[in-house]
């Protein structure tokens, strides 16, 4: 019997996406595993809001995070560690910016900006794909933020316990 193999956090980013012509690409598209699901949940709840400003709790981001087996979801979820992880890796890399509030939806809600992937992105040479710019490559300690952009950040927590 043959054990699935994990991919670690930095095995699940990659910054160039090769695509077939014709394809778009998502930001989704630059993970793989629990990254992938994450980004791709919090891309699409980015997307309702003007802003790209999501509050999502982790337990239910976990919730909506389910592992795929041969392209179709198994039904399973990731452990809310591993959506933790995740989560502090983006944060890292500067893709969702530190927690802050924000009014919307009629109230004073805590969570963070989603980078947009047209702002981080360019064409590879003869349309064969997707790049994040070098200026945009993920750094240590630096976070985006709409309005403001890049900027050197402060280590601090990905999540505030409840």
């Amino acid at each position: 019997m043959s054990r699935a193999k994990h991919i670690t956090l930095v095995e699940g980013y990659r910054p160039t996406v090769r695509l077939k012509p014709g394809v778009e690409c998502k930001l989704e598209k630059h993970y793989r595993g629990v990254l992938r699901r994450v980004v791709s949940k919090l891309d699409y709840l980015a997307r309702k809001n003007p802003n790209r400003f999501v509050y999502v709790t982790v337990p239910a981001l976990t919730k909506m995070c389910v592992k795929f087996k041969d392209g179709k979801p198994t039904g399973e979820a990731f452990t809310q560690r591993s959506v933790e992880l995740a989560l502090a890796f983006l944060r890292r890399q500067g893709f969702i910016s530190a927690l802050s509030e924000q009014e919307t939806d009629g109230g004073m809600r805590r969570g963070f900006f989603v980078i947009d992937h047209a702002n981080i992105t360019e064409p590879l040479p003869r349309g064969r794909g997707c790049g994040i710019t070098a200026r945009h490559r993920p750094r240590q300690r630096a976070m985006w933020t709409p309005g403001i952009g890049w900027h050197e950040v402060a280590p601090e927590k990905v999540f505030e316990p409840e």
